[in-house]
């Protein structure tokens, strides 16, 4: 297992190469205000969870097709495992307008 702590601050993490073959890698983003940026198409093999930070962001800007983000469950595109049970604190950033839910049925941004 490979756990990335971030730090303190306002940080940026891209994830550039999903490998699932790989061990698992969990982000950990700490308590400033963190963007995690995912290339098209890539992917972590563990969870990310944003801990403190009230105004973290999953950016999918760089993916070319849909995204899927459930926020009641904490599910989303590129996150294997999931994502913290305090993903209602997590804004996403996608390429066109992202439908947005509190239901159980996940939105999805094509």
């Amino acid at each position: 297992m490979l756990n990335i702590l971030l730090g303190t601050g306002h940080d940026t993490f891209t994830v550039e190469v999903g490998e699932a073959d790989k061990e698992e890698t969990n982000i950990l983003a700490g308590p400033g205000n963190d963007h995690i940026i995912f290339f098209d198409g890539q992917f972590i093999t563990g969870f990310l969870d944003g801990e403190a930070g009230l105004d973290d962001t999953m950016d999918y800007s760089l993916w070319t097709g849909s995204v899927t983000v459930n926020m009641v469950t904490g599910r989303a595109t590129g996150i294997l495992a999931g994502s913290s049970t305090a993903s209602a604190m997590w804004k996403m950033r996608s390429a066109v307008p992202a439908k947005t839910s509190s239901s159980a049925t996940p939105p999805t941004t094509s």
